[in-house]
């Protein structure tokens, strides 16, 4: 039996990502597994892997079930591979927050002088 792989924390990546067609703030993750047959091992009726989803606002979620936007396998693969790269890089790059808080771990006390 197929066990997709699943990750949160990526699709709530992707929902902070702007449309990957209009550039919309506002989105969610799309499981972009029709055009993607063949890389994961989802069956029809199935989600394929959080990792091959993408960021879509609901009107070019909606054009693309609809038949409206035609992306191409290989530009659905480049959006993919655009976002893991980008996410990685979130992960590997500490925010201000983890920044503040090491500081503080490294000195508890606070300055003294």
């Amino acid at each position: 039996m197929f066990n997709a792989l699943r990750d949160r924390d990526y699709l709530n990546f992707l929902r902070r990502r702007p449309c990957s067609f209009c550039g919309f703030p506002k989105t969610d993750a799309h499981h972009a597994i029709k055009r993607l047959r063949g890389l994961s091992e989802a069956g029809l009726g199935m989600k394929g892997p959080d990792y091959l989803a993408i960021p879509l606002c609901r009107k070019c979620h909606d054009e693309l079930h609809n038949g409206k936007l035609t992306p191409s396998r290989e530009e659905l693969l480049e959006i993919c591979t655009i976002n893991l790269i980008c996410h990685i890089q979130e992960l590997k790059t500490p925010s201000l927050t983890q920044k503040i808080n090491a500081g503080r771990e490294e000195n508890p006390g606070g300055m003294k002088g």
